[in-house]
């Protein structure tokens, strides 16, 4: 997994399988997403609601794939580091996030989230981080969404951030168009 992201908070994520040839590429802005899928000719276009209908994953909590605490006008600590690890609370419109956050590296290591209602919908794993150009990350993750019932292992190969520009993705010729 590649990401690059830049100063407009748009993400784009490079999959490839284990012999390096890239099989997806995610694009997430504000507004939008975009899916290439390489192997299957496929050009997928969405609204960034999208995320939200089908797995639960709103836009304001895309930092959380990063191991980024999002913060909150109301967010509580419950303790100082315990085991290198801090308790935190924060809500983000109707959505509880609940973090352990590293007290080395002010990163998230796991993260409940949990709707209006209290129950739970998704957690975050992290681990192994790195830094590269004073940009800390985890290298391995693991999301797991409760409904549809789904977990995601991740290794970050490496994250590049864009200083300036917009990323374009634009699929080759004969890509079928699907609509989201």
């Amino acid at each position: 997994l590649n990401i690059r992201y830049n100063e407009k908070k748009e993400i784009l994520l490079s999959i490839k399988n284990l012999t390096g040839i890239e099989g997806l590429r995610i694009y997430i802005c504000s507004d939008s997403i975009k899916i290439l899928d390489r192997i299957n000719r496929t050009y997928y276009l969405g609204r960034s609601e999208y995320l939200e209908k089908k797995y639960g994953l709103r836009k304001e909590i895309l930092n959380c794939l990063f191991g980024d605490f999002i913060f909150s006008e109301d967010y509580l600590y419950f303790n100082d580091c315990d085991n290198n690890k801090a308790a935190v609370k924060s809500v983000v419109k109707n959505l509880t996030l609940n973090y352990y956050i590293s007290c080395n590296n002010r990163k998230v290591i796991n993260c409940k989230l949990t709707d209006y209602r209290g129950d739970i919908f998704s957690v975050l794993s992290f681990s192994r981080f790195k830094t590269a150009k004073s940009f800390t990350y985890p290298q391995r993750g693991i999301i797991e969404l409760l409904n549809p019932e789904v977990s995601i292992e991740f290794n970050i190969k490496r994250i590049e951030p864009e200083e300036n520009g917009t990323f374009v993705l634009v699929p080759g010729r004969n890509y079928k168009i699907v609509n989201l």
